[in-house]
């Protein structure tokens, strides 16, 4: 079905519209989440594998170690904000319900609960720790390469920058708005 061009719409069609498209993008936005973070776990898997097979060429390891911390990295940052673009979602829509009264109209015809939560909790701890601990095991085994190759201290200094940075990101995520509920 084509999408409704937004001039012949009503006045009413069109906030109903922009409504749900705005739940629709905060309740995709958790599929994305997901999805996202299942494929970070196959990628991780394979790195975790090449790295710990027996006989595996030491470029390819190093290479590996690198890659699986980049990953993780990014993995950790695509889930922080991944979150925290679902809490936006939301509160747009409660921001919506709150200042007009069509939104509370449609709101209440619709019955669908708004919840926006700052982002933590079991789930989101549990999300955000499986990349940090997954990082740590790449960086052990990098600073072990480097100890015994080249005796090195910059994955130290990378380890320390890094745990220091989630450990920043993870306070910022308890200092967000206030919560909000339109039941």
């Amino acid at each position: 079905m084509a999408p409704a061009n937004p001039q012949t719409l009503s006045c009413n069609e069109q906030s109903i519209a922009l409504y749900t498209t705005v739940l629709d993008l905060a309740k995709n936005e958790i599929s994305v989440i997901w999805t996202r973070y299942s494929a970070f776990l196959v990628v991780i898997g394979f790195l975790v594998a090449a790295t710990t097979q027996t006989g595996v060429d030491p470029l390819i390891q190093f290479a590996s170690y690198i890659i699986g911390i980049l990953t993780c990295i990014i993995w950790f940052m695509m889930n922080f904000f991944g979150w925290h673009n679902q809490s936006y979602y939301l509160l747009k829509a409660y921001k919506l319900v709150e200042t007009d009264e069509k939104f509370k109209h449609i709101h209440n015809t619709l019955h669908f609960p708004i919840e926006i939560k700052k982002p933590y909790g079991q789930i989101y701890i549990l999300a955000q720790l499986i990349p940090f601990i997954l990082y740590i095991f790449f960086e052990t085994l990098l600073i072990k390469k480097m100890k015994t190759e080249f005796d090195c201290t910059i994955p130290y200094i990378i380890l320390a920058i890094v745990i220091i940075l989630s450990i920043l990101l993870y306070i910022n995520s308890f200092n967000k708005k206030p919560e909000h509920t339109i039941a």
